[in-house]
């Protein structure tokens, strides 16, 4: 079969699925309203506050190392008035994303692992996207979700997925070329047509499906630019991810020309980021 037939057949058993999971930010009412602009921080701590099982998880992460205050915040309110609604925002999609990743049984990834490596995926995309003024205004929400295809794999694909870890385990293959040769396509490519389903928009999709790019004229896209610069500088810093396999580095150079990057910089940009990146252990160690 070729690689064109595999990749056919994969799809049209992921558009079979009718028990998809929905992505928790479309239907959650608390971050839809931290997903709104127009938000007021009352109206993002009054979403909050009306799930008392939220609520405790956002003021434990507030509460934690990660923040330092000298004293304990005890109303949600207040968290939002002391963090500003974007860092609330950023919380609440870790946090919800989370739950999309917990296993309620044992798979052949771990999945906590693969939940930490997107939230330090996120965190360098949205200082990257901050600092240079380029890329997706959702480069967090893509960050988080960048490996979505493969919790699909896991859970609808087990087949398959032991098919793919055998073959990485057994020979000289990355997993990723593993997966293409199982599946005709990369975790990237699926986890794009599960975003697709969600409606997410157009620039998270392209970060997550381009986050392993193989085309040296996508890579360039500044989307995908950042997502695929935070992928392979995370796995460096020590969030490995799920399998634990270095991601492809052959096209670090076209990422850095589409984001206008030079190596001087990037040192300069990684220099700050692990310094960050200390203050994230505490961040996820509270989850």
């Amino acid at each position: 079969m070729t690689e064109k037939d595999k990749s056919a057949v994969i799809k049209a058993k992921l558009q079979d699925i009718k028990d998809l999971p929905s992505l928790p930010l479309a239907a959650d009412s608390i971050t839809r309203a931290v997903l709104d602009d127009k938000s007021t921080a009352q109206t993002i701590a009054t979403a909050i506050s009306k799930d008392p099982s939220f609520a405790s998880r956002i003021l434990r992460v507030v509460n934690s190392a990660y923040y330092g205050f000298y004293r304990q915040i005890t109303s949600i309110k207040e968290a939002v008035a002391l963090l500003g609604t974007n860092e609330i925002r950023m919380m609440a999609m870790a946090i919800t994303v989370y739950d999309l990743f917990k296993a309620k049984e044992a798979t052949r990834f771990n999945r906590k692992n693969l939940w930490m490596h997107g939230v330090a995926v996120a965190y360098m995309a949205d200082y990257l996207q901050r600092t240079l003024r380029k890329g997706l205004d959702e480069a967090y929400v893509a960050g988080l979700l960048h490996d979505i295809g493969k919790i699909v794999l896991d859970q609808f694909f087990p087949e398959e997925t032991h098919e793919i870890l055998q073959l990485f385990e057994s020979s000289e293959m990355s997993y990723l070329q593993a997966e293409r040769e199982v599946l005709g396509l990369d975790h990237g490519e699926l986890g794009y047509l599960v975003a697709e389903r969600w409606n997410l928009p157009a620039e998270i999709t392209v970060g997550i499906r381009y986050h392993h790019a193989t085309s040296g004229e996508i890579v360039v896209e500044p989307a995908a630019a950042i997502i695929h610069l935070s992928d392979y500088f995370a796995w460096q810093i020590g969030y490995v991810g799920s399998p634990d396999d270095p991601p492809e580095s052959s096209h670090l150079s076209e990422s850095l020309q589409g984001l206008g990057l030079d190596e001087e910089r990037l040192e300069s940009l990684m220099g700050t980021l692990r310094e960050g990146f200390k203050k994230l252990e505490a961040f996820l160690a509270a989850n």
